[in-house]
């Protein structure tokens, strides 16, 4: 995962779940789609040795070097050097990973207004229905 995709992919997970799930699954949906982000994020982030694999499949060193510029598929838009570290660059890439939540939970509330306007235009055309059955 990058810091370039993973909140649109968030915001799409969240509005695919929002208009398909009930709300009443929307707190272990957040949960468990975050979880599995930062599961792969996080050990991206510090270069764990089990994932590194994943960030050469994408044409980079490091997960960092992955996490910041996006691999091959970030098309050149990020660069950054991932080899230096510091503290304030940590500071920030935790501050994205934490706002993970909130871009689920915003693509959720536009999902749930999909699967509102898609209800009220089913309710509204079982309405014409009746209407017309009873005219007849």
């Amino acid at each position: 995962m990058s810091f370039l995709y993973d909140p649109p992919l968030l915001t799409a997970a969240g509005a695919a779940g929002g208009a398909l799930l009930d709300d009443s699954v929307e707190a272990p949906a957040t949960a468990g789609i975050t979880a599995l982000f930062w599961g792969v994020s996080l050990p991206l982030w510090y270069d764990v040795s089990w994932i590194r694999w994943f960030a050469r499949i994408w044409g980079v060193e490091s997960g960092r070097e992955f996490m910041l510029n996006s691999g091959r598929i970030g098309f050149g838009l990020l660069r950054f050097d991932a080899s230096k570290k510091s503290l304030r660059r940590d500071l920030v890439a935790m501050a994205v990973l934490l706002s993970y939540p909130l871009w689920f939970r915003l693509g959720w509330a536009v999902g749930r207004k999909v699967r509102g306007r898609r209800l009220r235009q089913a309710a509204s055309s079982d309405t014409e229905t009746v209407s017309e059955s009873s005219a007849v």
